[in-house]
């Protein structure tokens, strides 16, 4: 691989076509089916970003990397192992482990694991070393190219942001307060030079002491910030138009990705416009909208995706 090469995440496909698109009404919401635990009252004002912040914690990454792991199987007996995680999530990962510890498979409760996180297998800011416990959720066998092999599914005892941010985080306001303070305090200590000496060349330190007034007061002014209040029901109707010229490779994806969103379902409309391609656009953009509309009839898909394909090539302006 080459020195300095990105490397990307690879999030496990879901298996459903339109997984975040809204639920007619009396069928399941867009909140339950993106990991919110069914049967808790949910707040009567839910965060805007509270949905995708569920949906991030459960997305699954493909990885493979080494996992120190010392599991219990009963109160007094403890078993050390060295395996490999297969998948990660913020709540979980799924492990493969040592075919030699087949007897104690179905015996696995909880755990302890030490793991070293590789760039590019999680979103950026999750590479880190990590120490923490988890409860078994569940064992299988899954055939392999060598043969059958063993997998233990593990849940995090908290989500990975909540873990680092009691690692790293908790003393980061106490700290950047401090500091704050300090600073201030040298600038003011500076600025009492000024005053003193003020007398002697009042038009220099003069400018030194509105420089200072007006550093303090960014802190000052800081302290104030509120963020803007946002109204979570305010959802106008939404067009998006996709200009398309030979994107037969990727125009499929894209459709998709554009109806693939919580937004209201009746409040979003996707225009396509075909640019008199050469090559297999216009086909991959029909057959997509077939499979499309077959699976999403409930989410009214032909009602709310039109598609133009024009005789004379205009540019996509």
């Amino acid at each position: 691989m080459a020195t300095g090469q990105e490397i990307l995440a690879r999030p496990k496909e879901d298996r459903r076509l339109l997984p975040n698109v809204p639920e007619p009404p009396g069928n399941r919401i867009a909140i339950d089916r993106r990991g919110f635990p069914l049967g808790e009252e949910l707040p009567a004002e839910l965060h805007p970003n509270a949905v995708q912040e569920w949906k991030d914690s459960g997305m699954r990454y493909e990885a493979d990397f080494p996992v120190r792991a010392r599991f219990s199987i009963d109160d007094h007996q403890h078993r050390f192992m060295n395996v490999r995680c297969v998948e990660i999530s913020e709540t979980g990962m799924l492990l493969r482990i040592p075919r030699d510890h087949e007897e104690d498979l179905d015996k696995l409760k909880k755990g302890e694991f030490r793991f070293s996180i590789p760039g590019g297998v999680m979103p950026e800011g999750f590479e880190s070393k990590i120490s923490i416990g988890a409860g078994v959720v569940r064992t299988f066998r899954k055939r392999g190219d060598g043969g059958e092999d063993l997998y233990v599914a593990v849940r995090f005892e908290r989500r990975l942001k909540d873990h680092y941010y009691r690692r790293r985080w908790r003393f980061s306001v106490p700290a950047a307060g401090f500091l704050m303070m300090l600073i201030v305090s040298l600038v003011v200590l500076m600025r009492t030079e000024s005053l003193v000496y003020f007398r002697f060349h009042q038009f220099l330190y003069m400018y030194s002491l509105i420089a200072a007034s007006f550093l303090l007061s960014r802190y000052l002014f800081g302290t104030m910030y509120r963020n803007v209040p946002l109204n979570p029901g305010y959802e106008p109707g939404v067009s998006i138009i996709i200009p398309v010229f030979n994107e037969e490779k990727w125009i499929g994806r894209t459709i998709a990705s554009c109806l693939d969103q919580t937004y209201p379902a009746g409040k979003l409309e996707l225009i396509i416009v075909d640019d008199c391609s050469t090559d297999g656009t216009a086909a991959e953009i029909r057959q997509t909208l077939h499979e499309i509309h077959r699976y999403g009839e409930r989410f009214g898909t032909m009602q709310r995706v039109r598609f133009f394909s024009l005789k004379k090539n205009s540019g996509k302006r």
